[in-house]
């Protein structure tokens, strides 16, 4: 399998079950080519994945902050209540549950990295 798009989860459709396969499927081929001893291109494209969603995650809670404490400056009404992006909410999810299935093979790819670092082919 080639390599996913740093912007994945992002992609249309968006859809947990969809991208939990697409995932899933993706980190397959990673553990074969780990298996394999073989690390490059993964572990790298791997890495950025995670830096991709968490920054997604971390800009995500930042603006959601932002929005709920100007919402009642510019208003002034305690109750306002504001919509929930639907899609938006879908996609922290994915990303929720993606972060630690990445994490665990950049841990994977760096014990076969130390472990046999002449075994290593690019």
């Amino acid at each position: 399998m080639k390599l996913v798009e740093v912007n994945w989860f992002q992609t249309p459709p968006i859809d947990f079950e969809h991208k939990q396969y697409l995932l899933y499927a993706y980190l397959q081929s990673v553990d074969k080519s780990f298996l394999g001893r073989k690390v490059s291109p993964h572990l790298l494209h791997l890495q950025k994945l995670l830096n991709e969603m968490d920054d997604f995650l971390s800009k995500y809670l930042q603006m959601k902050e932002v929005f709920n404490k100007k919402r009642y400056y510019y208003f002034n009404n305690p109750k306002l209540e504001g919509e929930e992006n639907l899609e938006v909410e879908e996609i922290v999810e994915i990303v929720d549950f993606s972060i630690p299935q990445v994490k665990s093979r950049i841990e994977q790819g760096y014990v076969i990295y130390k472990k046999y670092p002449e075994q290593i082919l690019y």
